[in-house]
């Protein structure tokens, strides 16, 4: 039986779901399904964190977990980690030299990957894993830190080589999250249905609602 963990321990993956998506088939009732980690850094290094996972679960438990992954313009991403960290006094270089950098450690690592990213649904396994090898490598993973996040096909294809199914992962546009409140209810009846829960009722489901928001910083 997977047990769900204790709120002081620290959880890797996104949302623990029994198989068939029935929480009765595993024996876990809806009251113990919760989000277990937000961090976007889980999803960008499968190497390691795709083997605590193994090591955490059993393997009928680890098919039962569910990602819901946020998806944002690489570039944007890239810019506004390096807004945050200037705006915190921890970032003093000149966005586009930090910008050009991390692309050229990126483009020496396959400079055809580099060139077309689609060559990477046709690598094997050795060129992928050395591919991931060299980003992974230290100095180059200090320089390309600020892009590295938004390589959402290289972060899947190591989760999918490690064992993980495309059915465990719902990809979400940043863009398409709810502005306003009437929007609420279509995106929490997608995101139910993916983790095996009941959507909140009509009367509740925009009630408490964290909606989309630009992020201003003095920068």
């Amino acid at each position: 039986r997977e047990e769900a963990a204790q709120p002081s321990r620290n959880r890797l993956g996104a949302v623990s779901e029994p198989s068939r998506n029935s929480p009765q088939a595993a024996s876990i009732s809806t009251g113990r399904l919760a989000a277990v980690e937000g961090n976007p850094g889980i999803f960008q290094t499968p190497p390691r964190h795709a083997r605590a996972i193994e090591a955490l679960t059993t393997p009928a438990g680890r098919g039962a977990l569910r990602f819901v992954i946020g998806l944002r313009d690489p570039f944007d991403l890239a810019f506004s980690l390096w807004a945050f960290l200037s705006t915190l006094g921890q970032e003093g270089r000149r966005v586009e030299l930090r910008m050009g950098r991390a692309l050229a450690a990126i483009e020496r690592c396959s400079r055809p990957l580099f060139s077309d990213p689609l060559l990477l649904l046709r690598a094997s396994p050795p060129e992928l894993e050395a591919y991931r090898l060299c980003l992974d490598a230290r100095p180059t993973s200090r320089q390309h830190f600020w892009v590295f996040g938004g390589l959402y096909g290289l972060h899947l294809l190591g989760w999918l080589r490690r064992g993980f199914s495309p059915s465990q992962f719902l990809f979400v546009r940043m863009a398409s999250l709810p502005r306003a409140a009437a929007d609420v209810p279509a995106i929490q009846k997608e995101f139910a249905t993916f983790l095996g829960l009941s959507p909140p009722p009509a009367d509740s489901a925009q009630s408490g609602v964290c909606l989309s928001a630009t992020m201003i910083t003095s920068k």
